[in-house]
């Protein structure tokens, strides 16, 4: 029953050290609520994705991404 907060969990971890500032979950519930999601203001998540465009977009194997972080763990 919690397989859906593990694999958010995986993918959260997976992501901090790559430096995503954060997960566009679209509309907050108390689920994620529970998972640490926090509400922002619209124009607050389109000034953050603006900033973040900037960056070189993550291209290649996830699953590769996943690997080299259980290999750090």
């Amino acid at each position: 029953s919690n397989a859906s907060k593990v694999g958010f969990i995986a993918l959260v971890e997976l992501l901090k050290p790559l430096g995503f500032p954060f997960i566009d979950c679209q509309i907050y519930n108390d689920h994620l609520g529970s998972l640490g999601a926090t509400y922002i203001s619209r124009r607050e998540f389109l000034d953050t994705l603006a900033q973040q465009l900037r960056y070189d977009t993550l291209r290649g194997s996830w699953a590769r991404l996943a690997s080299d972080e259980n290999r750090r763990s």
